[in-house]
């Protein structure tokens, strides 16, 4: 399901500015599973934990 949602994401945000809407992609390991690569290419850091 991960892998869907990113090659999904990854059409989708192609061509468009992430300015405002999402941080830039972060970088991660190569054989990462599918979740961080998502996860990544939304801008957030794999592994962070979101202060509330």
């Amino acid at each position: 399901m991960a892998e869907q949602a990113l090659q999904f994401v990854q059409l989708q945000l192609a061509d468009q500015s992430r300015n405002g809407r999402l941080a830039p992609t972060q970088a991660i390991a190569d054989d990462a599973p599918a979740i961080e690569e998502l996860v990544a290419f939304l801008g957030r850091r794999v592994g962070e934990i979101p202060s509330s």
